[in-house]
C-alpha cells in the first residue's frame, strides 16, 4: 500500500489544494465586490439626496426670482423707481401709441395704412 502512494503523481495530491485555492478566492471576490456595490448604491443615494434638495433650493430660488420680476415690471413699481431717480419718464398718452393691424397674406394692406394715416392727422391735430 506504501508503494501505491509513492507512485502518485504532485498533481493528484494538488488537486484538492488547487480547487480549495480558486473556491476561496471566488468566495473572497464575491465578498469584495457585493461590499463594494453596497457602498456604490449608499454613495449614489447620497449624491441623489443631495441633488434632489439642491433642486428644491434652486425652484424655491426661481420663484422668489419670478416673484419680484413680476414687482418690478409692474406700472406701479415703475413709477416709484421714476420718482426716486428724479427721471422725467411718464407713460405715453394714447395718441402717441400706434397700433398697427395685421394683415394676412393674400389680404390688400390699404385697411391698414388708412388708420396709420388717421392716426398721423389726429396726432398732429393734437399737440
Amino acid at each position: 500500500m506504501s508503494r501505491n502512494r509513492r507512485n502518485q503523481s504532485a498533481a493528484l495530491r494538488w488537486a484538492p489544494v488547487i480547487k480549495t485555492v480558486v473556491l476561496c478566492a471566488f468566495i473572497g471576490g464575491a465578498s469584495i465586490g457585493y461590499v463594494w456595490q453596497k457602498n456604490q448604491i449608499a454613495s449614489l443615494g447620497r449624491q441623489l439626496k443631495e441633488r434632489e434638495i439642491r433642486l428644491e433650493r434652486l425652484n424655491e430660488a426661481n420663484a422668489k426670482l419670478a416673484k419680484q420680476l413680476v414687482t418690478l415690471r409692474s406700472p406701479a413699481q415703475i413709477e416709484r423707481r421714476l420718482k426716486e431717480l428724479h427721471l422725467p419718464l411718464s407713460q405715453p398718452g394714447q395718441l402717441q401709441i400706434l397700433r398697427l393691424a395685421e394683415t394676412q397674406p393674400g389680404e390688400p394692406a390699404g385697411e391698414a395704412e388708412l388708420l396709420m394715416a388717421e392716426r398721423r392727422r389726429a396726432a398732429a391735430a393734437h399737440p
